[in-house]
């Protein structure tokens, strides 16, 4: 568990740090590049790193969660639905940047806000329960191990079913050698029979 959690504060980091790496270089190349759309996005990312730092730490700590198993996970669709509030604000922010996306949305922001998280909260705990507290890759590895389970019985059942049949069949055939044996040891008496009375009747 230790190491998971190290492992996804490790790469949520190390994104964040590629994400500014990016950034730099992208405030480099705006300074040859003559384009004001392109120089607002690029201002818009600088003025919002520490909220992107936020949704990071968020998203960090969401990630610990939902690696932990019941009851420990519990708190997972919440710091998920706080998580969406975070993703909603910055859409929200683009959106009020550019007039025309914010003209093109049909649905008010307000609903949003109220809609998402709930969705979210909802959908996280209905995930806890049909995974049985488990954690994602748990619950992955225990598929993956039932189905594995499920597919060698599958296989061995077909296996006793050819074995089956095969014995049946050499059953079949014991039997029509038995059959055959007796006709012909009876029509060999008959034989025998015919011979002696065709003897009796030459003297």
């Amino acid at each position: 568990m230790a190491r998971s959690v190290l492992k996804i504060i490790f790469w949520k980091i190390f994104g964040f740090i590629m994400f500014l790496i990016l950034l730099g270089i992208a405030n480099i190349v705006a300074l040859s590049i003559n384009n004001a759309w392109g120089m607002q996005i690029i201002s818009f990312m600088n003025e919002n790193i520490p909220f992107f730092f936020l949704i990071m730490i968020i998203d960090i700590i969401n990630e610990i969660f939902w690696s932990f198993y019941f009851p420990f996970n519990v708190f997972a669709p919440i710091t998920s639905a706080l998580l969406s509030i975070l993703i909603i604000t910055l859409i929200y922010k683009l959106a009020v940047m550019n007039p025309l996306m914010y003209a093109a949305l049909i649905i008010p922001f307000t609903l949003i806000y109220i809609l998402v998280p709930v969705m979210v909260l909802i959908v996280g705990y209905i995930l806890i329960v049909a995974r049985g507290g488990r954690p994602k890759h748990a619950y992955d590895e225990g598929k993956e191990k039932n189905f594995r389970r499920k597919r060698e019985m599958k296989m061995k059942n077909m296996e006793k079913g050819a074995q089956s049949r095969k014995g049946k069949k050499v059953e079949w055939e014991d039997i029509g050698n038995e059959f055959k044996l007796v006709l012909y040891n009876l029509g060999r008496e008959m034989n025998n029979l015919f011979d002696k009375n065709n003897k009796k009747r030459r003297k």
